[in-house]
């Protein structure tokens, strides 16, 4: 055991002296007498003190080859304990830490070694330039430990100094009192999804005490648990995450790792150091795009590196680490070459004499200023004493990287070479226990094997991880791994993946990435099967873990596996299912917008093998993933591509399979809701909740309402879809499912507002925001200010209203979510109207009349926009081309009701009789409802009103009348100040119209007073108007006409 680069360590512990090169514990110079476990123990917890070590650790360090209870370990630590005086009681030196392991706590010196300076200086790598990166990273380091979050890229070939510049500033921040904690993403294939994460938050949790980690983590333990399942035992940990979809559970669980970072470095400043994330999975850079985004107010510093990634190579690789170099506060340092000065400086650090110009100019130009070559070149040099001699051409220099470590390496024993040999094909880092199981070669020799290599600086230990080890750059395994010939790299995988199978028998499953890849290279030499399975089983680890990506890149090795091992087509369709079910999460955990093609292909071909194999099961599973999310209506888009394979699927299933059958009809039923086909969805609805209730089935008959609601989503069936809306919720507080429970909170709101119901669409709203507020998912929060935005503007609140929607649109847009901007255009109309801005939304309604032709809603609007303006000619052209069709023709959907209220408006402008009277007639039904849009985005006042406008275009004034007292006494119920001035003046209207005994009397009222609100709201528009008509009815001379008919 020995420090960096191999140097053993003296620790003075009060009047102890515990010294790693003599292997001993000494008392004011004299020896105490400790067994060698003992002893060995305490070199363990004392040399990785910043953290707790686990007892399985400990045990696996001690006794690598046999098999001890705890017992033994109980004992070697009270053993330790008594040599230092300490107690079980007391645990002054060596803490408990409850459930876990244990940690040493006494104050430690490091006296270091006593070796020569000048050699030890040898030892060390040699670390010149970098000035400018390094006063670059210094200044992010200010500011982060002045609570601003910042994000260093440092960018550069192989060998450039990425990892030791990030190692210089690590250390500098140490000595400022920061916490630092490594993440490394593996240069090879085989590491688990979120690789990187998992080290760091491994290291900051050990580093931390039970206390501090529960302040930290607060109520996100659960969601981290999936990452680090030893938090469960930390922390007692036992409940499991809410129940979410993807998209959502994959926030909770970015959003609880950035709350810990932001939560640990107010409580001590922190830089996490991200290695390699060229290599890295993508969950893992999406994951460290969220925290530098997302973090917030925290003392922060986050540093990674990485080489240059090529576009056309690996496109979304290299996509996200453009993305983070361009972030807000993000900075990204391109790492060149050293500068022939400080070669000099270079060569003069490691070898402790100054270098010719002759050797300076000759090492510059073979390696460019490279430093890991430049490191290899002056250690060849050295050792054979050239550099005492001429820089002449005669002194043969490799002529590469790795020419130059095939060199050092040479120098080595053929029985080190071999154990190197088979590291290389293990990773950069690897652990004693599987190299010495496959290299079959046993502990002590492959341990042996290992110390010489550290001491020719070809390997290093890994820092804070016992009894394991890392090559000392990725170069030097890359030359090992590049020489072994295929044959020879297959068997040496195989061997490997059997020596993980041996060493980790009793917890495969955080093994399975690695296994599934070294049986993947082994597949050539009869491995086949093994790499399937493995493959198959990490995918599905990497679903389970919301890394849907590297789960799809799992299945698609699995499947290349299989055209090695060629038989089981029901095993390869499940497997295609598998990742298409995964590529279309990770575009929809993403909110891309549009279904993932790649998604869409690989389903096709698992469907085909389906019908080909008749598995009707698998073929209902691949068109229920071709469908995407539970509900799964896209806005305004009808796919007849989903319908077709739905309606095979459904028709294929046989009696036996009822479960599915159920979810394939609810599925069908959502996917015909932009279609005319909806006598057919509501028929397939019903069905699909009556099975569910024959089966008993509690999430099928959630998911079978969840499709009801929505396939009854129109003018009819409100109270239907309530009461959908309503078992939703019980069934979801009954199972504990909040996200289920949300979901139907929302219908619960919107369905209850549209039957006027307020007092209970408040109610349930608070209740919603509640949830909201706990499982802090954007999506969830945008709805919920959505809602309070909609409701300021219904009491008139404007400028609340207009805050809370600008409010909404950054929640939307941070959750990605499709419908943010169509939200805000929603309600913006209603701000700009009441304030005479309409025509700044005009663009925005053109654009959403040309990205959703198939809803004649924003068309309608587009109308009203134009007769709210007095553009006469533009809403009559809008308002002709839906009225070509027939207002019958109107789609009975969601969109319904506010279409028919734009059309009303547009009608009410241009005077058409007969077009009222047909409006009139589909309108009249309603006439009790509120006009509500989407999951009560917006509010449009009682029908009454639209009916009493229509008849006032009918000169049907007494039916007018009636309607609008109606609505009068609706909005005046409900609060709704802005439509009770809109109806009073359209009243005062239509009483003016029908001229009766009082109704010039009762008309001017109603005008003053919608006067007087809109002047208290900010209705300029309205106010104008009303204005004019009381003077108008009171018989006053005015300047200016009203400006609507």
């Amino acid at each position: 055991m020995a420090g960096a680069g191999g140097c053993p360590m003296r620790f003075q512990i009060g009047e102890f002296r515990l010294d790693e090169e003599r292997f001993e514990l000494t008392r004011a110079g004299e020896p105490v007498a400790l067994q060698p476990k003992v002893l060995r123990l305490l070199l363990l917890l004392v040399r990785q003190r910043e953290r707790a070590l686990a007892k399985h650790e400990l045990l696996d360090a001690l006794w690598p080859e046999e098999s001890v209870g705890e017992t033994s370990l109980t004992t070697a630590v009270r053993q330790a304990r008594l040599a230092l005086g300490d107690s079980g009681d007391s645990q002054g030196a060596i803490r408990t830490v409850r459930g876990y392991g244990y940690r040493f706590v006494a104050p430690v010196e490091e006296l270091g070694d006593e070796t020569d300076p000048g050699v030890a200086a040898l030892r060390r790598d040699a670390f010149v330039g970098r000035e400018r990166a390094l006063a670059e990273l210094e200044r992010a380091l200010e500011e982060a430990l002045a609570g601003a979050l910042r994000n260093v890229l440092l960018v550069g070939e192989a060998g450039i100094g990425k990892s030791r510049t990030a190692d210089e500033l690590a250390a500098r921040a140490r000595a400022r009192g920061a916490r630092v904690v490594y993440g490394r993403a593996l240069e090879t294939e085989g590491a688990p999804a979120y690789w990187p994460w998992i080290q760091a938050v491994r290291a900051l949790a050990q580093s931390a005490s039970r206390a501090e980690l529960v302040e930290w983590l607060g109520s996100r333990a659960a969601e981290l648990a999936q990452l680090l399942p030893e938090l469960r035992v930390r922390l007692d940990a036992a409940s499991a995450p809410p129940s979410l979809d993807d998209a959502q559970a994959r926030f909770r669980l970015f959003d609880g790792l950035a709350s810990l970072l932001q939560h640990a470095s107010l409580s001590r400043p922190l830089v996490l150091v991200l290695d390699d994330l060229h290599r890295a999975d993508e969950p893992s850079l999406q994951l460290l795009q969220f925290v530098t985004r997302e973090a917030g107010a925290a003392r922060l510093l986050v540093v990674g590196t990485h080489r240059e990634v090529a576009g056309a190579r690996d496109p979304a690789r290299a996509q996200l680490l453009s993305e983070l170099a361009r972030a807000p506060g993000a900075r990204a340092l391109a790492l060149e070459g050293l500068s022939p000065p400080e070669v000099a400086r270079f060569v003069e650090a490691q070898t402790g004499r100054a270098p010719s110009r002759a050797w300076v100019a000759r090492l510059y130009e073979k390696t460019g200023g490279n430093p890991f070559f430049l490191t290899q070149l002056v250690r060849l040099l050295d050792a054979a004493g050239r550099f005492d001699g001429d820089a002449s051409d005669d002194v043969a220099l490799p002529r590469s990287v790795r020419e130059a470590v095939r060199r050092q390496l040479d120098g080595l024993s053929p029985r080190c070479q071999a154990v190197l040999e088979l590291a290389s094909v293990s990773g950069r880092d690897f652990a004693l226990a599987v190299l010495a199981a496959a290299a079959d070669l046993g502990t002590e020799a492959t341990l042996e094997a290992l110390s010489e290599a550290v001491e020719a600086h070809v390997v290093l230990e890994a820092p804070g991880q016992l009894a394991h080890y890392r090559f000392a750059h990725a170069l030097v395994r890359d030359a090992l791994y590049g020489e072994l010939a295929p044959g020879r790299r297959a068997a040496l995988h195989r061997r490997l993946g059997a020596a993980l199978e041996l060493v980790h028998a009793g917890d495969l499953e955080p093994q399975l990435a690695a296994l599934a890849h070294h049986f993947l290279e082994a597949a050539p030499t009869g491995a086949a099967a093994k790499a399937v399975d493995y493959a198959a089983r990490a995918g599905e680890r990497a679903a389970a873990l919301l890394a849907h990506e590297e789960a799809a890149r799992h299945y698609g090795r699995a499947l290349e596996a299989m055209a090695l091992a060629p038989g089981d087509e029901r095993r390869r369709c499940e497997i295609l299912v598998a990742r298409g079910h995964a590529e279309m999460r990770a575009g929809e955990v993403q909110m891309r917008g549009e279904p993932s093609p790649g998604a869409r292909e690989t389903l096709r071909h698992a469907a085909d093998l389906a019908r080909r194999i008749g598995a009707s099961d698998l073929l209902a599973r691949a068109a229920l993933a071709y469908g995407g999310t539970v509900v799964g209506m896209r806005f305004g888009v009808f796919d007849p591509d989903l319908v077709r394979l739905l309606e095979e699927a459904l028709a294929s299933l046989g009696p036996g399979e009822e479960g599915l059958r159920v979810r394939v009809k609810a599925r069908l039923a959502t996917a015909l809701y932009w279609s005319d086909a909806s006598e057919r969805r509501e028929a397939l609805s019903r069905e699909a909740v009556a099975a569910a209730r024959r089966l008993g089935d509690g999430p099928a008959l959630a998911f079978a309402l969840q499709s009801r609601r929505a396939a009854l989503w129109g003018p009819d069936g409100v109270e239907q879809r309530l009461a959908c809306a309503t078992e939703i919720v019980a069934l979801a507080r009954g199972s504990g499912q909040r996200e289920l429970e949300i979901s139907g909170r929302q219908g619960v709101i919107a369905d209850s507002l549209e039957l006027g119901d307020l007092r209970r669409a408040d109610t349930e709203a608070v209740q919603y925001a509640a949830l909201a507020a706990e499982l802090r998912v954007p999506q969830y929060l945008w709805w919920a200010t959505c809602f309070r935005s909609m409701r300021a503007l219904l009491e008139g609140r404007f400028a609340d209203g207009e805050r809370l929607a600008q409010e909404a649109l950054a929640l939307g847009q941070s959750g990605r979510s499709e419908d943010a901007t169509q939200a805000l255009g929603a309600l913006l109309f209603t701000v700009r109207r009441e304030q005479g801005r309409l025509s700044e939304l005009e663009t925005l309604l053109r654009g959403f009349v040309e990205r959703f032709p198939t809803v004649p809603g924003w068309r309608t609007g587009l109308a009203q926009l134009y007769a709210e303006l007095g553009r006469r000619a533009e809403a009559r052209e809008h308002f002709e081309m839906v009225a070509a069709a027939g207002f019958d023709a109107l789609p009975r959907d969601q969109n319904w009701m506010p279409a028919m209220a734009s059309l009303t408006e547009a009608c009410s402008f241009l005077g058409d009789a007969a077009r009222a009277a047909e409006l009139h007639a589909l309108l009249l039904p309603y006439r009790d409802r509120l006009v509500v849009l989407g999951f009560a985005n917006g509010c449009f006042g009682s029908a009454e009103r639209y009916l009493g406008l229509l008849a006032a275009v009918c000169r049907r004034v007494d039916e007018a009348a009636a309607h609008l007292e109606a609505a009068l006494a609706v909005h005046a119920r409900l609060g709704a100040r802005p439509w009770l001035a809109r109806t009073q003046y359209d009243l005062a209207q239509a009483l003016e119209a029908r001229a009766r005994p009082g109704d010039r009397a009762r008309a001017c009222e109603l005008a003053d007073a919608a006067v007087a609100t809109a002047r208290e709201l900010g209705m300029p528009s309205l106010e104008a108007r009303a204005r004019e008509l009381g003077h108008a009815l009171r018989g006053v001379a005015t300047l200016h006409p009203r400006p609507r008919g």
